[in-house]
């Protein structure tokens, strides 16, 4: 066989010893440690072997040999004790590759291994075992609202935990549950971050691997907050949402065999595929339609300005007040809820559960019965209401409401952007009232509207008109003369790559709009309502007179107490869906008080309360604030003048 033929087999057979002996050590930490304790036991056969068949100074059996050389191979210090060249120079050649595999490769091995440990760990890779948590299944711009409401409500978690003594552990599956996302939720979690209850794991909800690496079986509650950004290579958030509850309810049954199943609560974006999603989850399940809630938000603060801070107030508990079911009193079962609401001042009774049945803003006349659960706003025990009150005159959180800015008739609407839920604030707004004339300007091709709109059939007192232009251009603001129409509408944007990007083409409009109406300097100056995705922007408009709703904050808050209450999802979805009860803006005057003399609180709830209206606030003419749920005995005046903020029952 000709030279070169032979020192091609042999390089070839060198690389394929070197690729298997790769291959091996590549399998792990453990491979690598089995190589290096076959490489020390290989030197201490050699260097026995040699000392028991060549060293004649002090023969040794072979046994003893080995023994000898492992001895040296693993600790430097047997080194001085030896005699003779031979046993010397052997000992010195065992005792340096004994640094190496010992010192050198063996640390290396450990090191690197306790390194790929600690990332694995880091990255949320290993899956938990608990029991009793909830699992926030997705990492949006929902989430971080949603455990700050529920570790600040974390008092309430008795409801969905099943005991007080119960500490509340939230599991957050995210796509990069890297150290940077844990130290952003420290930092932005502030006081409410709980370093051993906050468990951050990656993965996806779409997937159901990645749901059991967070024990989605054993959880109390599964939260499947919505994304409104994501990319076109993904599915739509609807349809993963619906994915994942399909997914959860296959494997979910057969691995608690018999046990009560997680409650789920579900963000869905198109209120078409509300009934549908109910229908692939076997257990309890709560879908919240944010386009259908936000979109009537909106639409309400069109109508009554200032609404914006009385969501707030509602959803956030700032002072101490909150919305909460309370069980009917036993001495007021089969009496009227008027005598109930008589003896609970410090109470606002919104609506009674009854068995399936909500009945907002009941009628004061409605007999209560022992399996009743009163929808209540205020001070949840008597500790929240110690610390709610306060001084004498600082009784009754307040909340800024321009007592200028009185709600008028809005029958010309100018639009500046397009989302999903656009439609749904025309279909409210149309409602009630007269001719609605409202004009859109987007950079949103008008098919793509008509699409977002889809059954949706346009209300007959609507005048629409779509204009595909570039709001946050002056010219083209000026060309529309905004100083004409009754209230202006900025929403944020479902088509950019994020809530930043949204916020920052909205505030750019809301200036542009500003100088244009400053420009035209028109005695009559529309209502601005704007939506935000980051709750840090909305501090830009603290000083205007406009209302801000940041989405994504409220949508949070709202997920996160759904999860500890379950029952409120039917509230909130009432209150502020289509065709429920409301909240809106009335003079006592409406109510029969009138006058320049005084009024107390208690007297406008008791008069509101005959027409089936819910007083949760009042102002005085002289008042920048409304006082959200003060002392029965807290007098406002002139009582002519007197505003009240009320939730009303639907016609």
């Amino acid at each position: 066989m000709p030279t070169f033929g032979i020192r091609r087999l042999i390089r070839r057979a060198l690389n394929r010893l070197r690729f298997e002996v790769g291959q091996f050590l590549l399998k792990g930490a453990f491979y690598r440690l089995l190589t290096i304790t076959w490489l020390v036991v290989v030197v201490a056969l050699v260097g026995g072997v040699l000392i028991w068949k060549f060293d004649r100074h002090g023969a040794m059996p072979l046994g003893d040999a080995i023994w000898w050389a492992f001895l040296r191979l693993t600790d430097p210090g047997y080194l001085g004790d030896d005699q003779g060249m031979l046993r010397r120079t052997v000992s010195t050649v065992v005792t340096i590759i004994g640094y190496v595999l010992f010192l050198g490769a063996l640390v290396a091995i450990m090191t690197q291994w306790l390194n790929q440990t600690l990332r694995r760990l880091e990255s949320g890779l290993s899956p938990i075992a608990r029991d009793g948590h909830v699992l926030v299944a997705g990492w949006t711009d929902r989430t971080l609202s949603v455990l700050r409401e529920m570790f600040r409500s974390e008092d309430r978690s008795h409801f969905l935990l099943g005991g007080r003594g119960k500490r509340l552990t939230a599991v957050v599956l995210a796509e990069d549950a890297s150290p940077e996302l844990h130290q952003e939720l420290r930092e932005r979690l502030g006081e409410h971050f709980r370093d051993q209850r906050i468990i951050l794991r990656q993965g996806e909800a779409i997937h159901l691997d990645h749901l059991r690496r967070a024990d989605f079986a054993h959880a109390a509650a599964i939260v499947l907050p919505a994304d409104p950004f994501l990319g076109d290579e993904q599915a739509p958030s609807d349809v993963r949402a619906m994915k994942t509850l399909m997914s959860i309810a296959r494997h979910v049954q057969s691995e608690l065999q018999g046990r009560e199943l997680p409650l789920v609560v579900a963000e869905l974006f198109d209120e078409r595929r509300e009934e549908i999603a109910k229908r692939l989850y076997p257990g309890r399940i709560e879908v919240l339609v944010s386009d259908r809630l936000i979109g009537r938000m909106l639409a309400l603060n069109l109508r009554n300005s200032g609404l914006a801070h009385v969501y707030r107030e509602l959803l956030f508990d700032r002072s101490g007040q909150r919305m909460f079911l309370r069980e009917t009193p036993s001495t007021s079962v089969g009496r009227p809820l008027r005598e109930l609401a008589r003896a609970q001042p410090r109470l606002a009774i919104i609506g009674v559960v009854r068995r399936d049945e909500l009945l907002m803003c009941p009628l004061p006349s409605l007999k209560l019965l022992a399996e009743d659960r009163l929808v209540c706003f205020g001070a949840e025990t008597p500790e929240d209401e110690a610390e709610q009150l306060g001084d004498e005159d600082e009784r009754g959180s307040m909340v800024p409401f321009d007592r200028n800015r009185i709600a008028s008739e809005l029958g010309s609407l100018l639009v500046l952007g397009w989302t999903r839920k656009v439609p749904t604030v025309f279909s409210e707004l149309c409602q009630v009232g007269p001719q609605l004339n409202v004009t859109v300007i987007s950079m949103v091709e008008v098919a793509e509207r008509e699409r977002d709109q889809g059954d949706m059939a346009p209300p007959g007192n609507l005048s629409l008109q779509h204009v595909v232009a570039d709001y946050t251009v002056p010219q083209t603001l000026r060309a529309f003369s905004p100083e004409k129409y009754d209230a202006v509408l900025l929403v944020g944007s479902d088509r950019l790559e994020s809530g930043a990007d949204s916020d920052a083409r909205s505030i750019v409009g809301c200036e542009v709009l500003k100088s244009v109406l400053i420009e035209r300097r028109s005695p009559r100056r529309p209502r601005i309502v704007i939506e935000l995705m980051d709750p840090d922007n909305a501090r830009l408009f603290e000083d205007d007179n406009i209302d801000v709703l940041v989405s994504p904050q409220l949508l949070g808050r709202v997920l996160a107490q759904i999860a500890l209450v379950p029952e409120l999802c039917a509230v909130y979805d009432d209150l502020f869906g289509a065709g429920g009860a409301e909240l809106s803006v009335h003079f006592a005057r409406e109510y029969g008080l009138g006058g320049e003399g005084a009024v107390t609180f208690a007297e406008l709830r008791e008069a509101a309360s005959r027409v089936g209206h819910v007083v949760l606030g009042a102002q005085c003419d002289s008042d920048p604030v409304m006082r959200m749920n003060p002392l029965p005995s807290a007098p406002f005046a002139p009582a002519s003048s007197v505003r009240v903020v009320a939730a009303v029952r639907a016609e």
